[in-house]
């Protein structure tokens, strides 16, 4: 297989972390990309059960494991982590993991432009502006862009809209993308993921807080809200499908272009290709509002 030089987004929590962790006992070299840079990924990475921060604080006093500082608002750090590959890799990249991402949620009809343009801002215009920068080394090595999207990105869910147009956003382009770099050589991956127990619940915001007390929506906003917690806490899967699918997505010279991960996951997509739609939006509005009073 041989070591790939590959860099993670998102690298502080989640899948980015655990992934950066998996990819490093793999031999691999990673940047970790990250707000707060090195001085961050060393304090979480030092969060870590002992079994997972050992090896990979090993990895990064080795420089197998690098932190860098990346900010997804902004352009410039994009350029920065140009000047890292060149300096710390030489000019080569094998692959790119988009991995950094946030939920913002509420009610449609409530939610403020400013929330909406960040959303949006991080999980769409970030992703697209960072590989569009990386893109011209991904073509020289022949390598791989990894999308992180979501079951949201292929099916709406209520309260989820601002998130929902993110990665609806990121599966498009990702298609498109696909069929621009097949005669380069360039793969492209997507990775949809149902629910499970990242940091995601807890990081999500709901923007204005005011949604609770909302004489229209609060009661929804709080049920659905319970509901995410809960599920969180107790239903979800830990995150170990999906960082073992970003390890083979790295490793593999032909990877699957769509990764729909987890059983609630692969339930609403089948349900969505093989129902009439109709069928399926009835089927789905009925379960929501048995879930949360919809």
């Amino acid at each position: 297989m041989g070591s790939k030089k590959i860099i993670v987004t998102g690298a502080s929590s989640g899948f980015g972390l655990l992934a950066i962790a998996a990819l490093a006992r793999r031999g691999h070299q990673v940047l970790a990309a990250l707000r707060g840079g090195p001085d961050r990924l060393t304090k979480v990475v030092s969060e870590l059960p002992a079994e997972i921060s050992g090896p990979l604080m090993h990895a990064i006093r080795e420089g197998q494991v690098k932190g860098v500082q990346i900010e997804m608002t902004q352009r410039e750090s994009f350029e920065a982590i140009k000047g890292e590959i060149e300096s710390h890799w030489e000019g080569e990249c094998n692959v790119l993991v988009n991995n950094a991402g946030l939920g913002v949620l509420g009610p449609f009809e409530l939610n403020q432009e400013k929330d909406l343009r960040y959303q949006m801002e991080v999980n769409f215009f970030g992703l697209y502006f960072l590989t569009q920068t990386l893109l011209p080394y991904l073509r020289k090595s022949q390598g791989t862009v990894i999308n992180l999207s979501s079951i949201a990105g292929l099916c709406g869910i209520p309260m989820y809209s601002a998130y929902n147009a993110s990665k609806f956003a990121v599966e498009g382009m990702s298609e498109a993308l696909f069929y621009e770099m097949k005669d380069f050589g360039v793969k492209v991956a997507l990775i949809e993921p149902g629910g499970f127990k990242t940091s995601f619940v807890k990081n999500a915001s709901y923007g204005d807080q005011s949604f609770q007390s909302h004489p229209i929506y609060g009661d929804k906003v709080k049920a659905i809200e319970t509901m995410m917690k809960e599920r969180g806490q107790r239903a979800a899967p830990g995150p170990e499908p999906v960082v073992q699918r970003i390890v083979s997505l790295c490793e593999s010279n032909n990877p699957r272009y769509r990764n729909v991960i987890g059983k609630d996951a692969k339930a609403a997509w089948w349900s969505n290709r093989l129902l009439p739609h109709q069928l399926f939006l009835t089927i789905t509005h009925r379960i929501f509002k048995k879930l949360v009073k919809f």
